[in-house]
């Protein structure tokens, strides 16, 4: 559904261009797959994306207290973004700088030798970040997408008393493919 609207939106544009993305993300909980679209009017840009978070902490490998999604819902997250395109001039390279806010509802397990795996109620974890996003056309409308980012994680954690608590800052990382639909 969320292609379709973008798809609409694009076809009724005069000028700009819509991406449809597949990444890998390193972040700040650990790691997730992104399906996304980014529609373009002119230089700026709009960015919605769905997440699947991997649970990819092992064990045996520093797993004390560890964001773990135990159900299928908690493996889902979502992002929304501002991007600004800055143009290159006779390059197959594009620069877009950008804002992002990201979130994810998961729990926090820890393991201890003697109570074993414990594990905290759901919550939301955000992530408000500040980065850059580079495009490199591969072959025709195929790009390889590269970005870096880092900002502030919001987390309430169990104990914590009022809202949303600052956790401090982190930088996020992804690689993927766009494909580019219009000019």
């Amino acid at each position: 559904m969320l292609f379709t609207l973008l798809t609409t939106a694009y076809s009724s544009a005069q000028t700009g261009h819509l991406d449809l993305n597949m990444a890998h993300n390193w972040n700040y909980l650990d790691r997730d797959l992104e399906l996304s679209a980014e529609r373009f009017f002119n230089k700026n840009g709009f960015k919605i994306g769905l997440h699947y978070f991997q649970n990819t902490a092992e064990q045996y490998l520093n797993w004390q207290d560890k964001p773990r999604a135990t159900k299928f819902a908690e493996h889902l997250g979502w992002s929304a973004a501002y991007l600004r395109h800055v143009p290159v001039s006779e390059s197959n390279i594009e620069f877009y700088p950008y804002l992002k806010l990201s979130g994810f509802n998961l729990r926090y397990q820890a393991q201890d030798e003697v109570l074993g795996i414990r594990s905290e109620p759901a919550t939301w974890k955000f992530y408000s970040g500040v980065g850059i996003q580079i495009k490199s056309k591969l072959y025709r409308k195929l790009y390889l997408s590269a970005s870096a980012d880092a900002g502030a994680i919001w987390a309430k954690r169990e104990g914590n008393i009022g809202g949303k608590v600052f956790n401090g800052i982190a930088p996020c990382g992804s690689v993927g493919l766009a494909y580019r639909i219009g000019e």
